[in-house]
């Protein structure tokens, strides 16, 4: 009987430092309440990534580490499309002027707005 009063004991010790770490719904709240939303002089295009953006963000729970995740891969993977759109390793004639001012806009939104943002997401 001593012997499970003691592993209870320790098993209680070793839980509560890992979650007394996690982030409360208040913290969560308060992130997902200060996203940095589209502005109105935003193209469509950059709306509806904002609004992806947006969707992700708000499906995040102080216990869903997944979706920070993803959200941390989307994020890389947006920055590296619009950096390969803006500086090609190689000349390419299907990339138009269309296409790069949206790639620059998207690069400006992602780099300037949502990474700070991102950055400061309760853990």
């Amino acid at each position: 009987m001593k012997f499970l009063g003691v592993l209870l004991i320790t098993l209680v010790a070793l839980i509560l430092p890992v979650s007394s770490q996690a982030a409360t719904p208040a913290q969560v709240d308060a992130w997902k309440g200060a996203f940095p939303g589209p502005s109105s002089g935003d193209s469509a295009s950059l709306r509806k990534m904002i609004a992806d953006y947006q969707l992700l963000v708000n499906q995040v729970t102080p216990t869903a580490k997944k979706i920070l995740s993803l959200l941390k891969t989307k994020l890389v993977r947006d920055q590296t499309t619009a950096n390969n759109i803006l500086h090609p390793p190689r000349p390419n004639p299907r990339i138009t002027a269309a296409m790069r001012a949206d790639a620059e806009e998207a690069s400006r939104w992602l780099n300037d707005r949502f990474a700070p943002y991102f950055a400061s997401a309760p853990q």
